[in-house]
Order: C-alpha cells, then structure tokens, then sequence
C-alpha cells in the first residue's frame, strides 16, 4: 500500500505504452519497439505486496545487446501511463 493510495481513484482502467527507443544516428531510420498493455482493472492495494503488471515479453535483451537499441551500453525506454474511463455496463468493485 502507497502513502497516496488514498487519494487515488480506484479502481483504475490503465493503458501502458511501453517504447524502446532506437538510437541510430538518421532520425529516419529509426525503428521504435512499442506494446501496449491494457489490464482490464487494477484495484486498489490491500497488502504490503502487490502482483506485478506489465509487459513481460517485451523484448528479449539477446535480441537488442548488438543492435542499434543498444549503443554505448545503454538503453533508453520510455514508459507512458494513461487512464482510462471505467467501461460503460462495467460493475464496481
């Protein structure tokens, strides 16, 4: 449970974009990797430890360690949150 899980709105209708951003030197070369995940409904926390939400197959890091994502050792993602209004019929919890 967070110190501002009071205040909050729940429950939450989340949309994450995950985006792993390509570095390669011609802007129009670049070739972002984006996935979106949608849970359908996140309430609010009861217990010190929560389940984790997110992207687990995002992408491999086989895949990108010699890749134009991967340059100089580092790696830049960006991560977007949006909220979503609760689907129309949808019960409350």
């Amino acid at each position: 449970m967070g110190e501002f899980d009071s205040i909050q709105k729940w429950p939450m209708y989340p949309k994450y974009t995950f985006t792993l951003l390509d570095q390669r030197d011609q802007f129009t070369d670049r070739k972002d990797i984006n996935v979106i995940f949608e849970p359908q409904i996140i309430t609010r926390p009861s217990a010190d430890r929560q389940l984790g939400k997110g992207a687990r197959r995002f992408v491999l890091q086989e895949d990108i360690r010699d890749s134009s994502y991967c340059k100089d050792d580092v790696v830049f993602l960006k991560f977007e949150v949006a909220l979503k209004q609760a689907p129309s019929g949808f019960f409350k919890v």
